[in-house]
């Protein structure tokens, strides 16, 4: 489980580049890599295809899995 803004994403641009290697490791490994954020459904879906990700996911603080 992870956050995303400031944890896994750079706060400032929102980029991946810092740990693209990791996720792809984690992914490779079966390791699931869960987002738990403040960030909308839609929000979310984008960034888990950009980055390949199949997972289910928190959002809004909560409110959804």
């Amino acid at each position: 489980f992870t956050d995303l803004d400031g944890t896994l994403l750079n706060h400032r641009d929102y980029s991946t580049e810092a740990v693209d290697t990791l996720l792809q490791e984690l992914q490779y490994s079966g390791v699931p890599v869960v987002f738990n954020t403040s960030k909308t459904f839609s929000e979310v879906v984008a960034l888990q295809q950009a980055l390949n990700i199949k997972q289910p996911f928190i959002v809004e603080n909560g409110s959804a899995v």
